[in-house]
């Protein structure tokens, strides 16, 4: 075989990120008892169950960490330093943290014990902290340092912790909320003018949160610099749920870390939750990290003395039983986890063990790369996308129940209104977002949102009006707006029994503002979308090549020069489909005589757009990146890393060539199937008269299972995939 058809091999199997022996990690601590003997009894033990690799916390002692991570070396198993970050004892009393409450955190811990919190921003604590792990990293058999405790003392405790430690969490615990010391408020005071001090309620001052987060970003990623230095890969504990838990509970944007691996605490009991829970919690961990080439390692506590464990909420038992172990460690690879770490396994029975082992045969089962059949791929198909909407089950009844999206801290109230006989094909969504924008008091931005209510009234579908949650010109585009979207659609599609495939989006005002930002931006999510009486702004239209789109205004809706914007944004659409006939398919008018009321003369959006449906396969691409970077474009996918306004793809399909117009990026994911080639037949990608790939792709469920699980839509599971290398 030539070497370059070997290489481009090796790119196509590197691609398929979950390996058929998943990783396997045990955290276990040295106590008074670990001797060499017990080290070797132990590990020996550990790598016949199966279990790949270590995260050992030999404290800061180089001496027992050279030790623990040599006889690890000669049991077959990797050698994961784990240190305590910011949970320090014995240190200068003026490195801690000082609580809103004044008192330093090495002589009142928040909750007690372990929360002796070192303050992220004293330059003292960098340098040491960038010593000490840099004497570890240094040590021959270390293969990577764990920073366990990178975070703050819990400002908000999960609601089983809460309840067993008979608190009311109403927001922010201000015994545990830190750092209020001189410098940290001194250098807050001098970058925004606020005096923390002097606020009565400081948990609403979300710049105030950001300069803690940033705090732990910058130290964290020191740390990660330096043991990189030495050649060695980085770990982190976090908190579950970067887009929540995380931010809000220990200040951690464990996305914005340059690690090499994460490792959520999906500890359930702490969440009052049953093990079912860890899934969900796993996907969301695992499309934050999607295309930035971190792995994802759901960490699971085991209950040791399981068998007087009395209920799902006692914590004085906290862990994992046998019996739900299968749940946990399947739920977890089958939701984009790179593999399982494992608390602690000195606690593990052989019962355990044995339900560990029927768990993973059964993970590895679900993510199988078994080449399929055609045949075979699309029930693959049918069996993945059923499994995803019933686990998803649980998060988007909450949103119907509470007719409430909820991302970070914001939450968006919706109304919906059913018309029609349900088609067998499914239902329609039809997203309408209000007018409004910065006004003065809330009040009329809530009385734009019952006015949407009944501007429209399409024959068929579910009629979506969702309340903005903040009140700005632009606050159906800020940079939260596709989770808030997504969000509305899983639930549309699991409960309401939509179709993915007809989900509309339209705005009148600056709803209409926010048409203009959101079609292009989420394009790749909509049949069809209209703008009415909108502002474009510095829009690019370019993504709408297969996304049909209206425009609507009053030729007097003068302000803001809405109206002679508009209609040159109808020009260049009339301009982009002279240049691609096929594409970018659009209508509207500039209507005579109107100013911004146009007396529903844009109603006629509904009909126009209910001709269409969208093509999740189209054999041609323009993507380019707008204000919020998104790694992926119908079935295109580009490295995290690389995301930057303005960067582009355009590719078209040939027969079974794929070619690459375009490419901005040193890499590509194209995500296929049968619809777009027959996989049955060599696939080949060429670019600028170069083959980049000319061979077989494989059908797995694997692949079915990455796709949905970065994508989170039914319409995106695809069975195959080949990276290609551009440059």
């Amino acid at each position: 075989m030539k070497k370059r058809e070997a290489a481009l091999l090796v790119s196509l199997f590197c691609c398929i990120s979950m390996a058929a022996q998943l990783p396997v990690l045990i955290q276990q601590k040295w106590n008074d008892a670990t001797t060499a003997e017990t080290l070797k009894r132990d590990f020996k033990l550990w790598r016949q169950k199966g279990v790949t690799g270590v995260c050992f916390d030999a404290g800061t002692d180089c001496d027992r960490i050279a030790l623990a991570a040599r006889l690890a070396h000669e049991a077959g198993l990797e050698y994961h330093a784990w240190v305590s970050t910011m949970a320090q004892k014995g240190l200068p009393r003026e490195w801690y943290t000082v609580s809103r409450m004044g008192l330093n955190a090495s002589e009142h811990p928040a909750y007690g014990g372990e929360n002796t919190t070192l303050d992220p921003r004293n330059r003292e604590v960098h340098k040491y902290l960038v010593r000490t792990l840099g004497q570890i990293a240094s040590i021959k058999d270390v293969d990577g340092v764990q920073l366990g405790y990178a975070r703050y003392a819990d400002v908000v405790l999960p609601q089983g912790l809460s309840t067993y430690y008979g608190l009311t969490m109403n927001g922010e615990f201000a015994p545990a909320d830190y750092c209020y010391c001189a410098d940290c408020t001194r250098i807050f005071q001098d970058a925004t003018g606020i005096d923390i001090n002097s606020v009565a309620d400081p948990s609403k001052i979300a710049a105030w949160a950001q300069f803690r987060c940033d705090a732990l970003t910058d130290l964290v990623n020191e740390l990660c610099t330096v043991v990189h230095a030495q050649g060695k890969k980085v770990g982190a504990d976090v908190y579950p749920g970067p887009m929540g838990e995380a931010k809000q509970m220990v200040r951690q944007e464990w996305e914005k870390w340059n690690v090499d691996a994460v490792y959520p605490l999906n500890y359930n009991d702490f969440y009052a939750e049953l093990p079912s829970w860890i899934g969900l919690a796993t996907r969301e961990e695992a499309r934050v990290m999607q295309g930035k080439d971190v792995a994802v390692y759901s960490g699971l506590m085991i209950c040791g003395d399981w068998e007087r464990k009395t209920s799902e909420t006692d914590l004085d038992h906290a862990g994992l039983v046998p019996s739900q172990m299968r749940d946990a460690i399947v739920g977890s690879i089958t939701n984009g986890a790179s593999g399982i770490r494992l608390y602690a396994p000195a606690g593990m029975t052989e019962t355990h063990w044995n339900a560990f082992a029927q768990a993973m045969q059964e993970a590895r089962n679900a993510i199988s790369d078994k080449p399929l059949s055609r045949t075979e791929a699309e029930k693959a198909k049918a069996e993945v996308c059923q499994d995803f909407l019933a686990s998803i089950g649980p998060e988007t009844k909450k949103i119907l129940k509470e007719h409430a999206v909820h991302v970070g801290d914001r939450t968006m109230r919706l109304h919906w209104s059913t018309f029609g006989e349900a088609p067998s094909d499914g239902r329609a969504l039809w997203i309408s977002l209000h007018g409004g924008g910065g006004v003065e008091y809330r009040e009329d931005n809530i009385q734009q949102w019952t006015n949407q209510w009944r501007l429209y009234q399409p024959k068929e579908g579910i009629y979506l009006c969702p309340l903005s949650p903040v009140d700005a010109w632009n606050m159906w585009c800020q940079a939260d707006a596709d989770e808030f979207y997504h969000k509305i659609v899983l639930m549309a599609v699991a409960q309401l029994g939509v179709n993915p495939d007809k989900v509309y989006i339209l705005g009148y005002s600056a709803g209409g503002d926010g048409v203009w930002r959101m079609g292009p931006r989420m394009a790749d999510n909509w049949a069809a979308a209209s703008m009415m009486a909108g502002h474009p702004g510095d829009v690019r239209l370019e993504n709408l090549r297969n996304t049909p789109f209206m425009v609507w205004c009053g030729a007097k809706d003068a302000a803001y020069q809405r109206n002679t914007l508009d209609e040159a944004r109808l020009l260049e659409l009339d301009s982009l489909q002279r240049e691609d006939p096929e594409g970018y398919i659009h209508g509207g008018q500039i209507v005579p005589g109107m100013g911004h009321w146009m007396m529903r003369a844009d109603t006629a959006a509904i009909s126009w757009m209910e001709q269409y449906q969208r093509n999740p396969y189209p054999k041609k691409i323009v993507w380019q990146q707008e204000e919020v970077l998104r790694p992926s474009f119908y079935w295109v996918s580009a490295p995290q890393k690389e995301l930057a306004r303005y960067k582009q793809v355009r590719l078209h399909v040939e027969g079974n060539t794929i070619v690459l117009d375009r490419c901005d990026y040193s890499s590509v994911t194209l995500w296929l199937n049968d619809e777009l080639v027959d996989l049955d037949k060599n696939v080949k990608v060429v670019c600028k008269g170069r083959t980049l790939f000319n061979g077989k792709l494989p059908r797995t469920r694997q692949n079915l299972l990455r796709s949905i699980i970065d994508r989170e839509d039914t319409s995106y599971a695809f069975p195959a995939c080949v990276t290609v290398k551009t440059n």
